[in-house]
């Protein structure tokens, strides 16, 4: 029998829960924890990860992501406090007909920054070297990039593990850390909607 997937959220526990609106499969306490944030998020449809890979109909039924809108999208991660919507209706501000694939462009960026970063923080977080200016650095260069999307809860777990960092509190940090993976994945899950439903719109054009 193969290896149980393990939680997209928490990296640690088995998954049991797929969500099709996040396109995430989580283990039951991650799944407690984030789909009960707010109203919206507990509308989610969930269904047991082995029907998903059992059945592609299931897996296909996603009342609350196929066809969703971008401003649908947004409305969701503002609820959420994933994003704010200052910050990122700055951004839509400098998208026009010069540059009608502006958003698109800096969720790319976005995406692609955050996997290197995140990538490198995990060796450096798991380095028996303890080396917290290294992991300071590289939490610098994340934050920059969150703050500027708007993703607050993002920003705000970088600065929880840069205190710990300048504690020298290396159990705090790998831990703290695993939080801040989790919130980084979850503003991708939402680019990554936002992403095809502007690719959606702009094909109806």
């Amino acid at each position: 029998m193969a290896n149980a997937a393990l939680c997209d959220l928490c990296a640690v526990e088995p998954a049991v829960w797929y969500c099709a609106a996040d396109s995430a499969s989580l283990c039951a306490a991650c799944d407690e924890e984030f789909h009960s944030t707010n109203e919206i998020f507990v509308r989610h449809k969930r269904v047991p990860v082995g029907v998903v890979s059992e059945t592609s109909t299931e897996a296909s039924d996603k009342p609350c992501n196929t066809g969703e809108t971008r401003d649908e999208i947004l409305r969701e991660a503002y609820a959420a406090k994933i994003l704010l919507e200052v910050q990122v209706n700055q951004l839509l501000e400098l998208e026009d007909d010069s540059t009608p694939e502006f958003l698109h462009t800096v969720i790319d960026l976005y995406i692609v920054d955050t996997v290197d970063i995140i990538q490198k923080l995990d060796e450096q977080v798991n380095s028996s070297t303890n080396e917290f200016s290294e992991i300071r650095m590289s939490l610098h260069k994340l934050r920059g990039g969150s703050v500027n999307i708007g993703a607050a809860q993002v920003e705000e777990a970088c600065l929880k593990v840069r205190e710990y960092c300048i504690n020298l509190d290396a159990p705090n940090v790998v831990l703290c850390f695993q939080d801040l993976k989790a919130k980084v994945e979850i503003v991708r899950n939402v680019f990554q909607r936002l992403k095809e439903a502007v690719l959606r719109e702009a094909a109806q054009k």
